[in-house]
């Protein structure tokens, strides 16, 4: 693991996730408040790498909104229609999973395009979580395949923003993409690796593998845990102005979704579901920091 800052008051964990020996299996992992620079002496990690301190990282709103890249991705031939196509794949993976009392208490969807290319969380709001395919301009560790941003409030573990970004050149198209966004959805709802090496959130990942993308029982029990099913069905409003913005900083123009030609109706929800469990997601994400320090972010890469 990497630690390093990226700006004021905001720590960064960098854990790449290729490694050459699998770890013995063991059960799911929550990522923690633990997860970033300097963590307190109470943070510790078990035999398998789970932290046994901090408080799980999680999404408070039951309605979460993803951006997908504008541009698609030239390097994987995917235009901006079939990028969208294969991360709804991907996140529905986790959506759709059947617990034992019904579906998680969570749903996503897809608000893009997204025009800002940037990593950044803007603490006076709004924001975009952003999936981002890197064709030319990966700055990371090379070997990596992705690597998710979350930032978070480290004194309660609210998720605030996440944004995702793909190692196109590493990739390749099908279902070794499914995967790989698969896996770093898990991390976008702040599920951390597992060292069970037939889950989806294994730490490693052949590209040669072809696999069909899908949940394990290890990460069946994970989505479970970290969003239990409720009886009461969330209602969510949409409300683009609120939010939302696709453009680097913010940016709002004249006050309404920064998104052109882009209408409520068109928005497509990541998973079918019955129709009592169809989910609009409106999220506000002006969240203010009580202390500028309360705000953290963590990384996760595949």
């Amino acid at each position: 693991m990497v630690h390093r800052f990226i700006g004021p008051g905001v720590a960064v964990l960098v854990a790449w996730g290729l490694a050459a020996q699998p770890s013995p299996a063991r059960a799911f992992c929550r990522t923690t408040t633990c997860a970033r620079l300097n963590p307190p002496a109470e943070c510790l990690q078990d035999a398998n790498g789970c932290w046994t301190a901090g408080i799980p990282l999680f999404w408070e709103q039951q309605c979460v909104s993803i951006a997908v890249d504008a541009r698609g991705s030239v390097g994987l031939g995917l235009d901006y229609a079939a990028a969208e196509s294969v991360t709804v794949a991907a996140f529905g993976l986790w959506l759709a999973n059947m617990c034992a009392d019904g579906f998680p208490s969570i749903a996503v969807m897809n608000r893009g395009p997204l025009v800002c290319e940037e990593l950044e969380y803007n603490r006076t709001g709004p924001n975009a979580n952003g999936v981002l395919f890197r064709d030319d301009n990966w700055t990371h560790e090379q070997s990596a395949i992705a690597l998710t941003t979350v930032a978070f409030n480290r004194l309660t573990g609210q998720i605030l923003d996440v944004d995702m970004e793909i190692n196109t050149p590493l990739v390749g198209a099908g279902a070794a993409l499914e995967w790989i966004i698969g896996h770093e959805a898990g991390h976008f709802l702040g599920l951390d690796h597992s060292s069970d090496p037939t889950a989806l959130m294994y730490y490693m990942h052949s590209l040669a593998d072809t696999r069909t993308a899908a949940l394990q029982a290890d990460d069946q029990a994970a989505i479970c845990a970290a969003y239990p099913p409720t009886r009461i069905v969330p209602v969510c409003d949409f409300e683009p102005a609120k939010g939302f913005a696709a453009d680097c900083g913010g940016n709002v123009r004249g006050g309404g979704c920064a998104v052109a030609g882009h209408r409520p109706d068109s928005d497509r929800v990541l998973v079918a579901l019955p129709a009592a469990f169809l989910l609009i997601a409106a999220v506000t994400f002006g969240w203010r920091a009580r202390r500028r320090r309360d705000v953290c972010s963590t990384r996760r890469s595949l």
